[in-house]
């Protein structure tokens, strides 16, 4: 990025970056937001152009988001040794990009896949389209979950139960009711959603990278990707599959627009952006998942830690995952975190344990 750059641009980032340097020399500006803690590393030019439009894109108004969202997503921690790395290489300092990673070839969903066929040979089962109304403690010990499948409502003895859902959803779900404070914090839990928008396209590849991100506001999405980039096996020779993501508010009209309204509105800025002409698109259908993106508001913290602490309190009742920790991480993050849990359950361990193993997950970086 900082090779491509526009010399009269590059030195108005440089400026501000002195600037932002020499000021902290007399008073050093706190880490209390997302856009403080990196305005103080990388100055307001740096920002501006490349941080800042992509979070408010992705997660809302950098300074309404908390510094721990930057801490967790950016892991170079300066323009400086972003600078060093580029002309001596990054020897111990964190990756901030993948050089080569591992996908199944039939696409990620062979993960799940195989992970339900393993399931069933140890005569296990999965209910499947069921909704979980009512998780029953008795005496602070995990007791039963009840469940909708349909037009029938089960009761589930449990000894353990591993929540992935929200964790605000979790909170609401407890039988005893948690206390109205609870309540409240876990109401101040906010999350934002993903429209995946798949675009059949008559060519064989698009572009080389793995990911393309716009944090320009001039454009719907967020992030392009092409399939076969991951895998050749997963489409037609001759053909692609792009995917365009774009995040919403959970209340945005877009997620109930249908396939054709959001394909009509994705289209005019894949155009603009010179990726593909509306004529090249054979075919597209749409994705939405809700509450995939947990909210780091300033305040964020207070309100996991409340409803969290309500939740050890049941043992047995553990609450794991991105949605159900409120924990902003990457798949193999999440995979990691179930062998832990899986791990934690075999071995007949307490919540107080798994209270200390978790604490793991905040460590946890993202790499792109």
């Amino acid at each position: 990025m900082l090779l491509g750059m526009n010399p009269l641009v590059g030195l108005r980032c440089g400026m501000y970056y002195g600037i932002t340097l020499l000021s902290s020399v007399v008073r050093k500006k706190e880490d209390v937001s997302y856009e403080d803690y990196l305005v103080n590393r990388f100055g307001r030019g740096i920002f501006d152009l490349v941080f800042g439009q992509y979070a408010k894109k992705v997660w809302g108004e950098p300074s309404e988001l908390s510094a721990e969202l930057a801490r967790t997503r950016v892991a170079i921690p300066s323009l400086l040794v972003m600078l060093k790395n580029m002309i001596i290489g990054n020897k111990g300092d964190p990756k901030v990009s993948a050089d080569v990673f591992h996908y199944p070839k039939s696409g990620i969903k062979e993960l799940p896949e195989n992970l339900s066929k393993n399931i069933m040979k140890k005569n296990g089962k999965i209910l499947f389209q069921s909704e979980p109304i009512e998780i029953i403690t008795k005496d602070r010990n995990m007791k039963q979950v009840k469940i909708r499948q349909k037009n029938t409502t089960l009761a589930l003895d449990a000894d353990y139960c591993i929540s992935t859902i929200p964790l605000c959803e979790t909170a609401k779900l407890l039988r005893p009711k948690a206390t109205k404070e609870v309540i409240k914090h876990a109401d101040s839990l906010k999350y934002r959603s993903l429209i995946l928008l798949y675009v059949v396209v008559d060519k064989n590849r698009l572009f080389d990278d793995n990911w393309i991100f716009y944090p320009e506001e001039e454009f719907i999405f967020n992030r392009l990707s092409e399939q076969k980039g991951f895998s050749e096996s997963m489409i037609p020779k001759g053909k692609t599959v792009l995917c365009v993501e774009i995040t919403v508010d959970n209340s945005d009209p877009l997620l109930k627009a249908g396939d054709k309204k959001i394909f009509e509105r994705a289209i005019k800025d894949l155009e603009k952006a010179d990726i593909i002409k509306k004529k090249e698109a054979i075919d597209f259908f749409t994705v939405v998942l809700k509450d995939i993106y947990p909210i780091y508001g300033l305040d964020f913290r207070e309100h996991v830690d409340s409803v969290l602490g309500h939740i050890d309190e049941v043992e047995g009742l553990i609450t794991n995952g991105r949605p159900g920790l409120f924990n902003y991480n990457n798949m193999d993050h999440c995979l990691d975190m179930g062998f832990i849990a899986a791990s934690h359950v075999i071995s007949g361990k307490k919540n107080v344990d798994w209270v200390k193993t978790r604490r793991k997950f905040d460590e946890y970086r993202i790499v792109d």
